[in-house]
């Protein structure tokens, strides 16, 4: 049985993302299931749903997930992934971009240090080539944010040319 876990502990990985998915997706289920029950219930007493109810009941991913671009599947693409970025920069800026940019150069330097630190005087051209793609990708994180220090934080604002 350790031998089983030993060669097979990465598992555990995609098995937990699929149980997380499984249990998220049964959540919107049941979310869904209670906006129509309650629909039901206005319908049962003759009154007329809030119009946001009517709506929410209509899209299973709630009420505007694409914001002012409509629902899941339909509205333009692109304005739908323009609006998303919108919503992520006006919500983090370039502090997320900071982030990944620290956290990638401090792995980068560790896996440089891991290759020449060994004590035998080799260098792991593994760990090397490691080291110069999370480089890459922290000076790519750096340029990300450096367009993002003039604009200010409103979610309106329109990139500008």
């Amino acid at each position: 049985m350790a031998d089983l876990f030993r060669d097979y502990w990465w598992l555990m990985f995609p098995l937990g993302g699929f149980a997380f998915a499984g249990f998220g997706m049964f959540m919107g289920m049941q979310a869904h299931r209670d906006r129509l029950s309650l629909l039901r219930t206005y319908a049962e007493k003759g009154q007329t749903p809030p119009p946001e109810l009517a709506e929410s009941a209509m899209d299973p991913y709630g009420p505007g997930a694409y914001g002012p671009y409509g629902g899941y599947g339909y509205g333009d693409r692109y304005a739908r992934r323009m609006w998303r970025r919108q919503q992520r920069r006006a919500f983090w800026g370039p502090v997320r971009d900071y982030r990944r940019f620290v956290f990638f150069m401090a792995v980068s330097i560790g896996f440089l240090v891991a290759a020449f630190a060994d004590g035998d005087g080799r260098s792991h051209h593994g760990f090397i080539l490691v080291a110069i793609v999370t480089g890459a990708l922290s000076i790519g994180s750096l340029l990300a944010a450096l367009p993002m220090m003039g604009r200010g934080q409103d979610p309106d604002q329109q990139p500008t040319k």
